[in-house]
């Protein structure tokens, strides 16, 4: 009912959802904007038709930026809306997460994966994904993104989804809390907000 009143009154949505019928998922990412409305079009599509979502999972790790970055941008919607769908994926999800090299696919991945973290330090079946090796793989990726020549945003999802795991395993904190105090200052203002609610949460 809201997804069809909301379509009735923005013909945009409307005219990009009746295309897509006669598109496969390909073509419908490839025709992909930064636009909102064409983002929220498809990923409610994908929403309608949830068989293609482990699809569009896979093309969030295409060796091509471009199909890449656009299925990571309709992924980002459609996990929000529905995280559920990610559940039977998420072995996946993690395992392929080192293998991203776009800068504009990480970001949409990485917040997707602190949106899990969040989730999970309140519901159990979000928590249960965090097996003892999504937990390890997931450690060294964010270690590695928050120390090497990242953009600031994934540094920030890095460290807050670091300092979920290092809740549970002793080692992380100290070492996350030596990496920020070392690196605090060279970085922009909004890495510095980020890393000084870490470093608050972490040393309580």
């Amino acid at each position: 009912m809201y997804l069809n009143n909301f379509l009735k009154n923005n013909s945009g949505i409307r005219s990009c959802v009746c295309n897509f019928n006669l598109m496969n998922l390909q073509e419908r990412l490839e025709q992909v904007t930064a636009a909102r409305k064409i983002r929220y079009a498809t990923s409610q599509y994908i929403l309608a038709n949830d068989h293609l979502f482990f699809q569009l999972l896979q093309f969030c790790f295409s060796s091509q930026q471009k199909l890449a970055a656009k299925a990571c941008w309709v992924f980002e919607f459609v996990c929000q809306e529905n995280p559920t769908l990610l559940f039977p994926h998420f072995d996946y999800f993690i395992e392929n997460l080192k293998y991203v090299k776009f800068d504009s696919a990480k970001r949409p991945l990485c917040r997707i994966l602190s949106l899990f973290c969040h989730e999970a330090s309140k519901f159990e079946d979000f928590n249960n994904l965090f097996t003892i090796n999504n937990r390890q793989a997931i450690t060294e990726i964010c270690f590695d993104w928050l120390i090497n020549n990242e953009k600031v945003a994934l540094k920030c999802y890095s460290m807050r989804i670091l300092e979920f795991l290092g809740r549970d395993n002793e080692w992380i904190h100290p070492e996350l809390q030596l990496i920020l105090e070392q690196n605090i200052h060279l970085h922009s203002a909004a890495y510095k907000a980020a890393a000084k609610d870490v470093l608050k949460k972490i040393s309580l």
